[in-house]
């Protein structure tokens, strides 16, 4: 019994190596790939706070031009209403002058009766009045 129990003692003693040989190198190539998938999530992550770096500056460019844009265009249609008021201005008064010499030169008995937009209504009665176009 004693030579049974020994043999089954270094038989166990003999598995218990082979399963800690085992779980060693299992234990190793799991480290292994822990660390390899560690490197591919730090590349990631890189790569993606380099990719979010560039879409923020690309977004901060573009909403800074199209501000810029903007205020170009609203500082272009303001300029084009103010020469259009004065361009309307200026019609209605040109047109007022050549009524007026026409009778002056007799040409044209009366004056006809129009109706005005505001601006050029007041061009019209600043000329009627002798005063100079604004």
């Amino acid at each position: 019994v004693r030579e049974r129990h020994a043999q089954l003692e270094e038989r166990l003693q003999h598995e218990t190596c082979e399963v800690a040989v085992a779980a060693a190198s299992s234990r190793e190539e799991s480290l292994r790939r822990l660390g390899s998938l560690e490197g591919a999530v730090s590349r990631q992550r890189a790569e993606l706070e380099r990719i979010t770096r560039d879409l923020r500056e690309r977004c901060e460019g573009a909403c800074s031009e199209a501000l810029t844009s903007k205020a170009e265009v609203q500082r272009d249609a303001s300029a084009l209403s103010r020469e259009f008021s004065s361009l309307r201005a200026d019609t209605a008064s040109l047109t007022r002058g050549v009524l007026k010499a026409l009778q002056v030169l007799g040409l044209l008995h009366e004056m006809p009766e129009a109706r005005l937009p505001p601006a050029a209504a007041a061009a019209a009665a600043s000329v009627a009045r002798g005063a100079p176009s604004p």
